[in-house]
């Protein structure tokens, strides 16, 4: 129904929010560590969407999906998961800073351990 009522259109980053559902988001605290739910970011699926998308005339990013593109998303959001959950060795839902250094490489992209940590504390609360 999420992509019926779109079709013609194609999936907007807000129905592509919908469609990803929650997140699960851990902070940590003294006494350990406080589980909660967020919606997926919507900045993060507008910029999927660019990403996966094919801009239209006069448009510099694509503004939605195709079916064809939103399943290579879909596609690549799951690989993206297994090699996250593949790196988070305690499987505790949140990943060190060597961690994280395996993931990206396992991605082809190689850093420095300062990069690294630069990648972490901009999404670490």
């Amino acid at each position: 129904a999420l992509f019926a009522a779109q079709a013609a259109s194609g999936v907007s980053a807000t129905a592509l929010q919908e469609f990803l559902g929650q997140v699960r988001v851990i902070y940590r605290v003294v006494n350990g560590a406080v589980v909660t739910l967020r919606p997926f970011s919507l900045q993060t699926c507008k910029r999927l969407v660019a990403k996966f998308g094919t801009p239209g005339p006069g448009q510099a990013c694509a503004q939605a999906l195709a079916w064809e593109e939103m399943l290579r998303l879909v596609q690549y959001v799951r690989e993206a998961f297994a090699r996250y959950s593949a790196c988070d060795v305690s499987k505790g839902g949140s990943v060190t800073a060597q961690e994280l250094a395996a993931a990206l490489a396992a991605c082809g992209l190689v850093l420095s351990s300062e990069a690294v940590n630069n990648i972490r504390s901009s999404y670490d609360a």
